[in-house]
């Protein structure tokens, strides 16, 4: 996965949430704000830690 992917998937909903934003009546873009940080954190946490943290010496099988 490259650092650029979840721009790259915010981008592809980006006209889905102008859309809903034109609808709507209330518009409350704290919650939208809110959703795009928490998404971007979560997704550089998950590559940025399967990079930099190296826990083969527990020897945890995530074959689910």
């Amino acid at each position: 996965m490259s650092l650029f992917t979840p721009l790259i998937w915010i981008l592809i909903v980006v006209p889905f949430i102008v859309l809903a934003v034109f609808r709507s009546e209330k518009v409350n873009l704290k919650y939208l704000g809110l959703f795009v940080l928490y998404f971007l954190t979560d997704s550089y946490i998950q590559h940025l830690s399967k990079l930099y943290f190296d826990l083969e010496w527990i020897e945890i099988r995530l074959d689910w």
